[in-house]
């Protein structure tokens, strides 16, 4: 039989550049809040910049970046952390109150807008 070599400890993984997503969450990658659009705009409500001191470095790093408003995928880009992660970070501080979540309006349905895009990318292409 082959034998089974014990998987890298976290300390080897973060040293190696690779983060598993529970040390950033302390759980899974599934939001609390449900999908969470990527292009949803964030802001941090005025609770959440007075604790963000008080608050884990990643979520502080949210507040932060907060302050203005930022999408759900720039701030995955900004603090370089899969997108999942930052969906789950991003519902825990909105269920406490720490950050607003703001729909873009309407624009999952503009047809018109969509076929901007296609014909752009075809151009690309």
């Amino acid at each position: 039989m082959a034998e089974r070599t014990p998987p890298p400890d976290d300390a080897l993984e973060a040293e190696a550049g690779i983060v598993r997503p529970y040390l950033f969450t302390h759980r899974g990658t599934r939001p609390t809040l449900g999908s969470l659009a990527v292009e949803a705009m964030l802001t941090a409500t005025s609770l959440g910049r007075a604790t963000a001191a008080t608050l884990p470095t990643e979520q502080r790093r949210i507040i932060d970046e907060c302050r203005v408003a930022r999408s759900v995928a720039e701030l995955a880009a900004t603090l370089h952390a899969p997108l999942g992660v930052v969906r789950v970070l991003v519902a825990d501080l909105v269920a406490n109150g720490l950050v607003d979540v703001h729909a873009p309006a309407g624009q999952a349905d503009d047809v018109g807008l969509l076929n901007r895009l296609i014909a752009r990318v075809e151009a690309i292409a």
